[in-house]
């Protein structure tokens, strides 16, 4: 392209490119996800579409403003060569390129999360693992993201290249026809910055307008995402309640425990003892005792023991681990965009209800284990809060007469296999009666496995899966050497998922399947076996577990005690700019019901969509209890 001398050609061309590239780096992003999105026909398609084109043009003018305004003033420096050179790295190539970096990265990793990249993602730095190691294994293991990334990146800098302006040496100062096209011109950044002639910016959840809210992720861009919410208040996503939602009940405000005998505690319960096992990115698709029709399981210890377990219908309440763990243990499930461990709340309470608290209260020694660095995902600083007496993790196991080097799997930690045994060894030590919490590391990215035994486990469609196998495996190991301990027989084992891995299966894609976590109860001395149909999520497990040894306390809690409503049950989670509620028909469990908000839009029945409300008006109102760490007494 020949240089020009008009240069608000100039400035709509550069601007066209950045959008046009922000949109073939959108259609990559659904490329590489297409099984994780269902569209419903050409009407939501061209919503869209069109969506795509609202939120890029938006995007693109807040980051290329100050390039666009530069360029508008009607002085001299706009035609000096050097200046020209500074401003198209400083203010166009680098905002533009770092906009397509982020949508990269999300290419790749709304696999693991299914929600799209916000500021939130600077809460975990410093929280990571052994990101030295991490990263070329990422690179490599996901190197189609980085090609397709660097395709873009040389597309996008030969166009703009060919879009220059001449080197003028008789510039003029100003013309009233550059003040007139300069303030028309400023007046449509202006306007393209808020997305349109609304009231307000154009808010992340305005992308429900354009498609079914599971879909959102394919109208947003990471790139807005991030630059939305950087400041925001971390509970600007829940939507604003009316007054009619003040005056909805609140769904079962606090746990009240069943009144039962108190001579029931300690006389003819079968377990004195509860561990919690949260076993990483375990699906219930994984696994064949949730589905008989399954050609491989990759879980057959836990098929197995499946017979003797009381086997719920699990569901998480999020997509990462840090969710997880919040939701089993402290039973505070993650509706905002930064999980709950890593936000102002949960770092700035110094006491929080939670499970090792409560058991705490009533006589137990608590301990947490993982086999990772202290300080990864702030999982230290979180048991601190709930009073947890012993933390164990990499640091502790590499300090154990049996450790090996072999033993680190150079990315994140022990091995499951080995840390498993230790974690049985060190029970021994524990105060009776104990809750433990275990979280394994194994079946997580990048898929290591030891060398001995890494062709010992079916490999599957996906890497994952051998992992799954192994982690499997590992339990069965632990099984095995908890069999010959005094405590085993009296312990109540509470097995669960963090979060489901990637769903490889269409029935694992959509609202009802990308949760499915496995939830089994059992106790070697409990004749107690059962299959329940009931939707059983991660923060149901705080109740349940009080009530079954029976806890004589009261508390805030969202989730709902399996033990007071066996018949159906609910889940709840913040998706990518939206909250969903899953609820189960008492009277068929097998019939469940989606409700969705983002924003002002709404889908489901009206009577889920209140009963969302109202939940998400409560957990309002529990940040507010926590912040001011109102802890109810016994």
């Amino acid at each position: 392209m020949r240089k020009g001398t008009n240069i608000y050609k100039f400035i709509l061309l550069r601007f066209l490119l950045a959008v046009a590239l922000l949109l073939l780096s959108q259609v990559l992003f659904y490329f590489f996800n297409t099984r994780i999105f269902h569209i419903a026909g050409s009407a939501e398609a061209w919503g869209i579409v069109w969506g795509n084109v609202r939120f890029g043009v938006a995007t693109m003018a807040l980051v290329l403003m100050p390039f666009v305004v530069l360029y508008l003033l009607p002085f001299r420096y706009r035609w000096n060569a050097q200046f020209r050179r500074w401003t198209d790295v400083l203010l166009y190539y680098v905002p533009v390129i770092a906009v397509i970096a982020a949508n990269t990265i999300d290419t790749v990793y709304y696999q693991f999360t299914y929600r799209r990249m916000t500021a939130e993602v600077f809460s975990y730095v410093g929280v990571g693992g052994k990101m030295s190691t991490l990263i070329p294994l990422f690179v490599s293991d996901y190197w189609y993201g980085f090609v397709t990334f660097g395709l873009e990146v040389a597309l996008f800098c030969f166009l703009a290249r060919r879009i220059r302006l001449a080197t003028m040496d008789d510039h003029y100062f100003w013309r009233l026809s550059d003040l007139i096209i300069s303030f028309v011109s400023l007046c449509l950044m202006v306007l393209m910055v808020r997305g349109g002639v609304q009231r307000h910016f154009l808010p992340l959840t305005d992308a429900a307008r354009y498609c079914q809210a599971k879909n959102m992720s394919l109208v947003n861009n990471s790139g807005y995402n991030i630059l939305r919410t950087i400041g925001a208040a971390e509970d600007d996503c829940l939507p604003t309640m009316d007054e009619a939602c003040h005056q909805l009940p609140q769904h079962l405000p606090q746990h009240l425990p069943q009144h039962l005998p108190m001579a029931v505690q300690s006389d003819t319960l079968p377990y004195r003892n509860v561990m919690i096992i949260i076993l990483e990115s375990f699906s219930q698709e994984y696994m064949g005792c949730y589905n008989k029709e399954l050609e491989q399981s990759f879980t057959p210890f836990l098929d197995s023991l499946s017979q003797y377990c009381r086997v719920y219908q699990g569901r998480s309440n999020g997509k990462e681990s840090v969710e997880g763990v919040a939701a089993v243990l402290s039973g505070i499930p993650s509706l905002t965009d930064t999980p709950f461990i890593l936000s102002t709340y949960g770092k700035t309470t110094d006491t929080l209800m939670s499970l090792p608290l409560l058991f705490q209260r009533h006589g137990f020694s608590t301990s947490f284990f993982h086999g990772s660095y202290r300080g990864v995902l702030g999982f230290d600083r979180f048991c601190q809060k709930m009073n947890v007496d012993a933390y164990y993790g990499l640091e502790e196991y590499m300090d154990s007469k049996q450790s090996k080097p072999s033993d680190f799997d150079n990315a994140w930690g022990i091995y499951d296999e080995p840390y498993l045994q230790y974690v049985a060894r060190q029970i021994d030590t524990l105060r009776k009666p104990f809750f433990a919490a275990l979280f394994t590391l194994s079946s997580h990215h990048p898929y290591g496995l030891p060398r001995d035994v890494k062709d010992a486990f079916p490999e599957g469609n996906h890497p994952l899966l051998r992992t799954v196998a192994y982690s499997d495996h590992a339990l069965r190991e632990f099984f095995a050497t908890a069999k010959k301990k005094t405590w085993y027989d009296n312990t109540l084992f509470v097995i669960t998922g963090d979060h489901p891995g990637q769903g490889l299966t269409p029935q694992y894609n959509d609202y009802d399947g990308w949760y499915n976590v496995p939830m089994l109860f059992f106790c070697p001395s409990d004749s107690v076996a059962f299959v329940s149909p009931r939707v059983m999520q991660q923060i149901d497990v705080m109740p349940t577990l009080c009530d079954m040894f029976h806890l004589q306390d009261t508390f805030p809690c969202l989730g709902v005690s399996a033990l007071q409503r066996p018949d159906a049950g609910w889940q709840i989670v913040y998706g990518s700019g939206y909250h969903m509620l899953l609820s189960q028909d008492a009277r068929d469990p097998s019939q469940h019901s989606v409700a969705t908000i983002s924003g002002t839009n709404v889908e489901g029945a009206e009577r889920d969509v209140k009963r969302l409300r109202s939940i998400l008006q409560y957990y309002y109102d529990m940040f507010y209890f926590v912040q001011k760490d109102s802890i109810p007494q016994r």
